[in-house]
């Protein structure tokens, strides 16, 4: 019993000083524009979708190449999209905080969040293989390998997983 007491207020401890640093962010200026300005919000919501399909859009064509779908696009003129793809990524990220700045009080204390934050690095992750790794480009001669069919199918899998975080945070947590 004194481990788990011992635990449970170093649990509520930390989860009292993470909301309090959470705070500091509600007194930055960049937060009264996200919370009260008319157009912040929704324009970042606009361009949040945007990247978002953009990314997603980008790897699950590329993803799906390498899986062994639409054999008929050479794997060079898929590869060009990356750049696109990586263009809305950053999108993301950069509304992405402009949205936790804006209110992160609703975002510290939920668990969904953490989780979109996790798949999301898995995701950037491949995005990273496939523009920096050789062995996609050698797998398109000789087919691809079981190790980057697991990453592709990996890749598909942490995107849904973000999709669906992304969009259960209202309702999973209680912060919303």
């Amino acid at each position: 019993p004194e481990i788990r007491a011992g635990a449970a207020e170093t649990y509520v401890a930390a989860a009292l000083h993470a909301e309090a640093a959470a705070e500091q962010f509600l007194a930055a200026a960049i937060s009264q524009v996200v919370v009260y300005s008319t157009w912040a919000s929704p324009a970042g919501e606009t361009v949040h979708f945007l990247g978002m399909s953009l990314s997603i859009g980008v790897l699950l064509a590329v993803n799906l190449r390498i899986l062994g779908l639409m054999r008929q696009v050479p794997f060079t003129h898929l590869h060009r999209l990356l750049p696109w793809g990586m263009l809305g990524l950053g999108a993301n990220l950069i509304t992405g905080m402009m949205f936790f700045i804006g209110t992160p009080v609703q975002y510290v204390g939920n668990v969904p969040f953490y989780w979109k934050l996790a798949l999301l690095m898995i995701a950037g992750g491949n995005f990273l293989y496939l523009t920096v790794s050789r062995n996609v480009w050698a797998g398109d001669q000789r087919g691809f390998s079981l190790a980057d069919k697991a990453m592709a199918v990996g890749s598909l899998i942490a995107w849904l997983g973000v999709l669906y975080a992304g969009r259960m945070l209202p309702f999973l947590g209680n912060a919303f």
